[in-house]
Order: C-alpha cells, then structure tokens, then sequence
C-alpha cells in the first residue's frame, strides 16, 4: 500500500524552514519502521508499506520545542490511503527557564 499525507499547521505559524518530518509504528512498539521529511508543501509519500494497522506520527522542529501529533491509520495491498494530520502549534506551550 502507500501512505499519502498532508500536514495542517493549525493555532499559529511555522517559520518556512521549519523542519517536519513523517514517521510510522505499529500500534504499541516504538519501533519506527520508516521516516521520511515533509516536503515545502507539507505533503509526504510512504510507498510499498505492507499492509495493516499503523500509528502515524508528525513532528516539528520549532526553537526550543517539538510540536507532535499521532493517528491511527489503515494501510491495504494495492491501495493509497489518504490522511491529513493536523499539528496544533499553540497547543505544546514552550518550557519554562
């Protein structure tokens, strides 16, 4: 199956050379099976993932705080599945001194 995705920045903004990256696990181990980076257009692309239930994780690396989001997701043989993952940049407030 392939993965194809879009990120929404929701809450804020992120500067243009904010590095995001795409990375997927199976359901209860951390183990990443594949990552890829975000590209300019916030889109993403996994190819030849097998198919089954995965976790699907965004990260972005803003100055002093990642900003994360995760959803589950359904990969089948032969088909591209679509899924849009919203990070929320004002929800992950910076740490304290």
């Amino acid at each position: 199956g392939v993965i194809r995705g879009t990120v929404r920045i929701e809450g804020g903004t992120l500067p243009p050379e904010t590095h995001i990256d795409a990375a997927f696990i199976r359901p209860g181990n951390s183990l990443t099976i594949a990552h890829t980076r975000v590209d300019a257009r916030r889109q993403f692309v996994f190819e030849r993932v097998p198919p089954g239930n995965y976790e699907l994780g965004v990260n972005a690396y803003v100055p002093g705080r990642r900003v994360s989001a995760r959803q589950a997701i359904v990969v089948s043989n032969g088909v591209v599945t679509e899924i849009t993952v919203t990070l929320n940049v004002g929800s992950n407030p910076k740490p304290g001194p």
